[in-house]
């Protein structure tokens, strides 16, 4: 809502994520050109945009339970904004979805496949047990496959990503800790 010609937040408490919700804008200081919706994990926003319906008194748009959204008469600073995808916040990497939901465990994407913290949905690096299996996080944060080298050791990762162990791969024995011998 915008209000003395500065943003200001309005919080809206719904049933059920995905209500629709139609909101009285003031527009004394001027006229709604966007709403975002803050993510409070990251401490930024996202701009609505496909969903969103902005009428000369009203906005419209699916809310989130007790989310906060701001309809702003200017856009806000590209610094304190995110977008849908990969997002980089305090050098920590996040992905988004498009309301700005930040996700977390297996998640792929046009390159591959990424682990993302279930505390606080921030990519993983390095070994990574899942259940009984072990995964490889490159530097990137992509699941490794293939032949890797750790420190002074190899390891072979199947197409899933999970490490190999205790077998024969090629002539090449592969031992419990996952390790060529």
């Amino acid at each position: 809502m915008v209000k003395d010609g500065k943003n200001a937040g309005l919080v809206i408490a719904a049933e059920k994520s995905s209500a629709i919700t139609t909101v009285q804008v003031d527009t004394s200081a001027g006229e709604v050109k966007a709403v975002y919706k803050f993510v409070p994990l990251l401490n930024k926003y996202i701009e609505i945009i496909n969903t969103v319906v902005i009428d000369k008194n009203t906005i419209t748009l699916p809310t989130q339970a007790n989310a906060t959204y701001v309809a702003a008469a200017d856009k806000l600073a590209t610094s304190n904004v995110i977008s849908e995808g990969w997002a980089k916040v305090d050098n920590s990497w996040y992905m988004v979805d498009k309301t700005g939901n930040p996700l977390t465990g297996w998640q792929k994407d046009s390159t591959g496949w990424v682990y993302l913290s279930l505390t606080n949905a921030a990519m993983q690096t390095g070994w990574k047990q899942d259940g009984a299996k072990w995964y490889l996080l490159n530097n990137n944060g992509y699941m490794a496959t293939g032949w890797v080298k750790t420190g002074d050791k190899w390891y072979y990762l199947n197409s899933d990503g999970a490490m190999a162990s205790n077998t024969t791969l090629d002539g090449y024995i592969i031992g419990s800790d996952g390790a060529l011998v």
